[in-house]
Protein backbone atom coordinates (compact mmCIF):
# COMPACT_ATOMS: atom_id res chain seq x y z
CA UNK A 1 0.00 0.00 0.00
CA UNK A 2 1.42 3.15 -0.76
CA UNK A 3 0.16 6.86 -0.48
CA UNK A 4 1.44 10.26 -1.56
CA UNK A 5 1.40 12.67 0.85
CA UNK A 6 2.88 15.47 -1.04
CA UNK A 7 0.07 17.66 -0.55
CA UNK A 8 -0.55 17.23 3.24
CA UNK A 9 3.22 17.79 4.19
CA UNK A 10 3.22 21.09 2.30
CA UNK A 11 -0.49 22.53 3.24
CA UNK A 12 -1.40 23.73 6.66
CA UNK A 13 -3.82 22.46 8.00
CA UNK A 14 -4.77 19.93 4.86
CA UNK A 15 -6.82 16.94 6.04
CA UNK A 16 -6.87 13.58 3.35
CA UNK A 17 -9.18 11.04 4.08
CA UNK A 18 -9.05 7.56 1.90
CA UNK A 19 -10.16 4.22 2.51
CA UNK A 20 -7.07 1.52 1.85
CA UNK A 21 -8.21 -2.18 1.17
CA UNK A 22 -5.98 -4.28 3.33
CA UNK A 23 -3.92 -6.42 1.01
CA UNK A 24 -2.76 -8.77 3.23
CA UNK A 25 -5.00 -12.43 3.76
CA UNK A 26 -3.03 -14.09 6.39
CA UNK A 27 0.47 -13.94 8.82
CA UNK A 28 2.00 -15.50 11.11
CA UNK A 29 2.20 -14.83 14.72
CA UNK A 30 5.02 -17.16 16.95
CA UNK A 31 5.31 -19.78 14.48
CA UNK A 32 1.47 -20.28 13.56
CA UNK A 33 0.06 -19.00 10.56
CA UNK A 34 -3.61 -17.31 10.95
CA UNK A 35 -5.77 -16.63 8.25
CA UNK A 36 -7.63 -13.43 7.38
CA UNK A 37 -11.43 -14.07 7.04
CA UNK A 38 -12.88 -10.99 6.71
CA UNK A 39 -11.44 -7.53 6.51
CA UNK A 40 -12.93 -4.01 6.03
CA UNK A 41 -10.60 -1.16 3.89
CA UNK A 42 -8.82 0.62 6.40
CA UNK A 43 -10.29 4.17 6.77
CA UNK A 44 -7.36 6.40 6.75
CA UNK A 45 -7.05 10.58 8.15
CA UNK A 46 -4.14 12.43 7.58
CA UNK A 47 -3.80 15.75 8.95
CA UNK A 48 -1.14 18.27 8.51
CA UNK A 49 -0.51 19.67 12.06
CA UNK A 50 2.84 21.80 11.16
CA UNK A 51 4.92 22.47 8.32
CA UNK A 52 6.41 18.74 7.90
CA UNK A 53 4.47 16.88 10.49
CA UNK A 54 1.12 14.64 9.89
CA UNK A 55 -1.08 12.98 12.10
CA UNK A 56 -1.87 9.73 10.86
CA UNK A 57 -5.07 8.70 12.03
CA UNK A 58 -6.79 4.77 11.23
CA UNK A 59 -9.90 2.35 11.42
CA UNK A 60 -11.02 -0.79 10.58
CA UNK A 61 -12.39 -4.49 11.50
CA UNK A 62 -11.31 -7.60 10.56
CA UNK A 63 -11.71 -11.33 11.84
CA UNK A 64 -9.03 -14.27 11.64
CA UNK A 65 -9.20 -17.67 12.32
CA UNK A 66 -7.19 -18.84 15.76
CA UNK A 67 -6.85 -21.67 17.74
CA UNK A 68 -9.52 -22.17 20.82
CA UNK A 69 -7.23 -22.67 23.86
CA UNK A 70 -9.80 -24.85 25.73
CA UNK A 71 -10.71 -27.20 22.56
CA UNK A 72 -8.05 -26.49 20.29
CA UNK A 73 -11.19 -25.75 17.42
CA UNK A 74 -10.21 -23.15 15.07
CA UNK A 75 -12.51 -20.35 15.80
CA UNK A 76 -13.40 -17.06 14.13
CA UNK A 77 -11.78 -14.00 16.14
CA UNK A 78 -13.30 -10.24 15.62
CA UNK A 79 -10.75 -6.99 15.87
CA UNK A 80 -11.83 -3.50 16.24
CA UNK A 81 -8.37 -2.02 14.99
CA UNK A 82 -7.55 1.88 15.58
CA UNK A 83 -4.43 3.65 15.14
CA UNK A 84 -2.97 6.94 15.98
CA UNK A 85 0.45 7.74 15.29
Amino acid sequence: MLVNLTNVFSSVEKVVKKDISLEMNDFSYNGERHSIIFKEPIAMTFTNLAVGKVLVEGNSKLSIDMKCDRCLKVVPYEMDLQFSY
